[in-house]
């Protein structure tokens, strides 16, 4: 008895185990991009800032390097972890750089100035590679 018991329970068990993996990847799939891995190209990108400044950069895959707003060096480097940039200060021109992509091709960024304690919004596109 106790093993018709214990083997009906291991049968529940097991099919709401089931259940619970058919159900995983369904819901992934409805989660839209956040489901998505970006993968950033490598390449020339430029865009805006929120006062119609040009902003130029280039990545190569393990950082970004020549930050410009308005032909200006803003950053020299900054490191890239994934699809991230953590928030770097370049020691020549006191100015800093963070940012993301968003997707493969698209990154969202801030540079500012710590000792004007002001930062800038801007958005740039892969335009080479």
């Amino acid at each position: 008895m106790l093993r018709r018991i214990g083997a009906t329970f291991a049968v529940l068990l097991m099919t709401a185990g089931v259940g619970l993996v058919v159900t995983a990847p369904a819901d992934a799939a409805h989660a839209g991009l956040e489901a998505r891995s970006v993968l950033p190209y490598h390449g020339h990108y430029l865009g805006r800032d929120g006062h119609d400044r040009s902003v130029r950069f280039y990545f190569d895959g393990h950082a970004i390097s020549n930050v410009t707003v308005n032909g200006h060096l803003i950053v020299s480097s900054a490191p890239v972890s994934g699809a991230t940039v953590h928030h770097r200060c370049d020691p020549h021109t006191r100015k800093c750089v963070r940012g993301h992509w968003a997707s493969d091709t698209e990154f969202f960024g801030i540079w500012n100035d710590p000792n004007q304690g002001h930062e800038s919004h801007f958005t740039a596109y892969v335009y080479a590679h």
